[in-house]
């Protein structure tokens, strides 16, 4: 599992004492490898707070897990791979809010909470579980899968999906990018 490496020589002493940074440093390696499946609490620049743990971003996922997103990440539920106390890889991300229907004169999607993704990509799948979503500038290497009940009002801006894309009941095989 990897939680202990041994001495600096790659020895593994099990009679020896446990010096107390020993046992924190394994403390941590398990807290990174139990913390996978988790709910998003709040966003600020280079951290995010998943259930009671704060964790770093790493800069590979600075412009998706940022602040300007918080309101579309909040109680979002993130599997994710954590190294060094900081968010890696995110394996599935489901995002739960909704935005609201655009009222009467406003344009189709101006009421949708949005993920600007800046560019970033998600290694797993990506499930909307939200009414009125947008997804903006980003690839998905996994899936795309927008629950039916909550395929009203789904946008998508600039968005590659490498896996399969299946929006309410209808699926596609191929990747797809929407302007």
């Amino acid at each position: 599992m990897g939680l202990m490496v041994g001495d600096p020589n790659g020895n593994f002493r099990p009679q020896d004492k446990v010096q107390r940074q020993e046992v924190a440093v394994v403390g941590m390696r398990l807290m990174e490898r139990l913390l996978t499946h988790a709910t998003v609490k709040w966003v600020v620049e280079g951290e995010v707070r998943l259930n009671d743990v704060i964790l770093g971003v790493a800069p590979s996922l600075q412009g998706l897990l940022e602040q300007s997103n918080g309101m579309t990440l909040f109680e979002s539920e993130l599997d994710v791979e954590v190294k060094d106390r900081r968010i890696a890889k995110i394996n599935r991300f489901e995002i739960t809010r909704s935005g609201q229907a655009p009222t009467e004169g406003q344009p189709e999607f101006a009421g949708n909470i949005a993920l600007e993704g800046h560019d970033n990509v998600i290694d797993g799948t990506v499930v909307i579980s939200g009414r009125y979503v947008t997804l903006k500038n980003m690839t998905i290497r996994g899936d795309l899968v927008v629950e039916p009940e909550f395929a009203e009002g789904f946008h998508m801006e600039n968005v590659e999906v490498l896996g399969q894309t299946i929006i309410g009941d209808t699926e596609t095989e191929t990747s797809t990018a929407a302007e």
